[in-house]
């Protein structure tokens, strides 16, 4: 004989959660400590990764200050076997690259 369940009265499978976030994000998941130091927050009540911070030169040969950075992602590369930081940030000029001195150019005509 089969009993009628409602919603409200089933539990679900539930146990603490063990996985830490690898994606930080500006403002709450990464922050340079006082003492110059990257800190990587795995949430609360866990301890921080701290590192030195590290030193991004962009495709121009400019220094990339940690105000200008986004997203910070920890990757596990398999091939290597290490850890490494991806860092995203912002370019100080945010505009398309200039079209101006490109030649335009046509797909041929087909006879369909």
């Amino acid at each position: 004989m089969l009993q009628e369940v409602h919603w409200g009265e089933l539990k679900f499978p539930w146990r603490e959660k063990r996985y830490r976030r690898l994606v930080f994000t500006t403002g709450y998941g990464w922050k340079i400590t006082p003492s110059g130091r990257l800190a990587l927050s795995l949430g609360r009540g866990r301890e921080r990764i701290v590192l030195a911070v590290p030193e991004i030169i962009d495709r121009s040969g400019a220094l990339v200050t940690p105000d200008r950075w986004g997203e910070i992602k920890l990757c596990w590369d398999a091939a290597a076997r290490c850890w490494s930081l991806r860092i995203a940030y912002r370019v100080p000029d945010d505009s398309l690259p200039d079209v101006s001195g490109l030649k335009a150019w046509r797909l041929p005509e087909s006879g369909w």
